[in-house]
């Protein structure tokens, strides 16, 4: 796992970097808590759909 991280200039760029992270080390996660974010991802996916309509 990374030390030390860039600051990212925006909100856009963290979350982004942020997600990458996560991304990067999926397999280190447990189950329980890999479910819990594919929900939340699934959620919020959903609401911006749904926006779009």
């Amino acid at each position: 796992m990374k030390d030390h991280r860039d600051v990212p200039k925006t909100k856009e760029q963290q979350r982004v970097e942020q997600l990458r992270y996560i991304m990067e080390h999926w397999d280190d996660l447990p189950e329980t808590m890999q479910c819990r974010f594919e929900g939340q991802v699934q959620t919020a996916r959903d609401f911006l759909l749904q926006k779009r309509d």
